[in-house]
C-alpha cells in the first residue's frame, strides 16, 4: 500500500530485530530520513542516525476529530 504512493521510491519489510529493525533495510538503500512517531523514539535510533548521516525525525501522532488514538500495543491487545 505505502508502495503505492507517488512519491515512495522504495518500500521494504523490515528485517531486523528490536528497536533496529529497519536498520537493515535503511541502510541498503542509503535513506536520508529515519520517520518516527513519538511512541517510537529511542536513544539507539538517535545514535545510529547519527552515526549514518540519517536525518531522524519524530511525527506526532494525532487521530482526525472523532477517531480514537491508537497504538501498536492496543491492536496487539
Amino acid at each position: 500500500m505505502v508502495g503505492g504512493i507517488r512519491h515512495v521510491a522504495t518500500c521494504l519489510a523490515a528485517s531486523g530485530a528490536g528497536w533496529l529493525d529497519t536498520a537493515p533495510e535503511t541502510a541498503s538503500v542509503g535513506a536520508d530520513i529515519l520517520i518516527v512517531n513519538e511512541d517510537g523514539v529511542r536513544s539507539e535510533k538517535v545514535t545510529w542516525s547519527a552515526g549514518h548521516r540519517v536525518e531522524y525525525l519524530v511525527l506526532t501522532r494525532a487521530p482526525r476529530e472523532g477517531l480514537q488514538p491508537r497504538s501498536s500495543t492496543s491492536l496487539r491487545a
